[in-house]
């Protein structure tokens, strides 16, 4: 995850770009980048994709 791909998904959750720029930011395949979607990105950005991004969406929800 790069910085210009965490932008992209800013963009995408504040409706300035289609979803289909970047899909894999809509973890929960809801058609829309949430917060916790966000946040999970930038975790994954600093630390790693995690093996099992669910488990890192379900945490990010319970601080939401």
């Amino acid at each position: 995850m790069t910085v210009d791909e965490l932008v992209r998904g800013v963009e995408i959750a504040l409706g300035l770009l289609p979803l289909d720029e970047c899909p894999s930011f809509d973890a929960d395949m809801s058609r829309t980048v949430t917060v916790d979607e966000l946040v999970t990105a930038v975790n994954n950005a600093l630390n790693g994709c995690a093996e099992h991004a669910s488990a890192r969406l379900e945490s990010a929800r319970r601080f939401h």
